[in-house]
């Protein structure tokens, strides 16, 4: 373990023996099965009696089709002898999504005026379906790969392959051809994971996908032009950055929470952790191997940014503080990059210094300073939280 992260522990420990709120904060990473029971305690606690999870803090999830099956996919990854569920839980949350799953397969399109976010809730939840394993669901789980297969941006619907959307995934739901909306790295990476986990997906997608991965990695391979924030040119001669990490979106370009890098090593929208993180998944559920270089190149971008507590590459004299609002979220998704690539040394010492002190005394995990990311909300932060620690405890078995 890092001096830091054993003096953090350490004084986190001293400070809860003198103090009587709550129970002692974990001590070290061996505490981590303790906290990921507490944090899966307090998820089960709040499913509601339909069997779905319903947001107090968000009118948008309120109606659970986004929010269930992503806390049943985090509970369902954790480890049963640390997170036994309760009798009926996953009967009960599994019910609630075949009741939610339209003639599509799609979730979060129950409102007609309002979308859930159908591309990361149909996702989710064939996710939670196949480590289910229920054999009645299986043409349910059929018709959910067909619709997140086809909400794959490509010719077919009015993405030609010169347009910067194409073999990516975005929001979701019906949309008129050749306009995306709202689509990103994180939605295409969740796809992917979906489409693997539940059967051979078609080579084309997966071609598409990693087409669209090229671009978002900066990949000198790739033939597409990158794009560049409104009213910037091209400087004659410019290079493109090209440093392995991956940036958000090439469609969203606000959205890119890293901004935009003009100097003299290169231009292009800044590589970030979170995404580089995202990006190594996407890779890999697009059937790209770990030894590719492609994979190779963004973990070697991690190896140079190796903070947990913050995303690098986001600067942190923003005015919005993205890099905070991000914590769960990246602390999910590298703890799984990471145990997927069975990364060396002592990363779940780092990820327990950073994601155990923040354990509230009834078990859940809030980013209290910023709502940015939505993760103010306990449900969707304790269920992050409950990833990373999964990933943890699978890291050390």
């Amino acid at each position: 373990m890092c001096v830091r992260a054993k003096s953090v522990l350490l004084a986190l420990l001293l400070a809860s023996s003198a103090c009587a709120e709550g129970p002692p904060a974990p001590a070290s990473p061996d505490s981590g099965p303790e906290a990921l029971a507490q944090a899966c305690r307090y998820l089960w606690s709040r499913q509601g009696p339909d069997g779905g999870w319903h947001s107090d803090t968000y009118a948008l999830f309120a109606s659970g089709q986004a929010l269930t099956p992503f806390v049943l996919h985090a509970l369902l990854q954790a480890p049963p002898t640390a997170c036994p569920p309760p009798v009926g839980g996953v009967a009960r949350a599994l019910q609630f999504i075949r009741r939610h799953a339209n003639g599509a397969g799609a979730l979060g399109v129950g409102d007609g005026q309002v979308l859930e976010y159908p591309n990361y809730a149909t996702a989710y939840a064939l996710r939670s379906l196949v480590r289910a394993g229920e054999p009645r669901d299986l043409a349910l789980i059929g018709r959910m790969r067909g619709y997140l297969a086809g909400q794959q941006y490509h010719e077919g619907n009015g993405f030609p392959a010169t347009e910067p959307a194409h073999g990516g995934w975005g929001f979701g739901g019906t949309r008129r051809p050749g306009e995306p909306g709202h689509m990103d790295l994180a939605h295409t990476r969740h796809v992917l994971d979906a489409l693997a986990e539940s059967g051979q997906p078609d080579p084309a997608t997966l071609a598409r996908a990693q087409r669209f991965l090229r671009l978002l990695q900066k990949d000198p391979s790739g033939s597409r032009p990158q794009p560049l924030p409104p009213g910037r040119r091209a400087a004659a001669g410019a290079a493109v950055l090209y440093d392995g990490g991956f940036y958000f979106s090439p469609v969203v370009l606000a959205a890119n929470k890293a901004g935009f890098h003009s100097g003299e090593e290169g231009a292009g929208f800044r590589s970030y952790a979170s995404a580089t993180c995202d990006g190594l998944l996407a890779l890999l559920a697009a059937g790209v191997e770990a030894n590719d270089g492609r994979v190779l190149a963004a973990r070697r971008w991690l190896e140079r940014h190796p903070r947990w507590d913050y995303s690098e590459g986001i600067p942190e004299d923003q005015a919005e503080d993205w890099g905070r609002a991000l914590l769960f979220y990246h602390l999910a998704v590298r703890a799984e990059a990471y145990q997927r690539l069975g990364w060396p040394g002592s990363w779940r010492d780092d990820l327990a210094a950073v994601v155990l002190p923040e354990q509230q005394s009834d078990g859940s995990f809030q980013n209290r300073d910023n709502h940015l990311m939505k993760e103010d909300d306990p449900l969707l932060a304790t269920a992050l939280a409950v990833s990373a620690l999964s990933q943890s405890f699978a890291a050390a078995s």
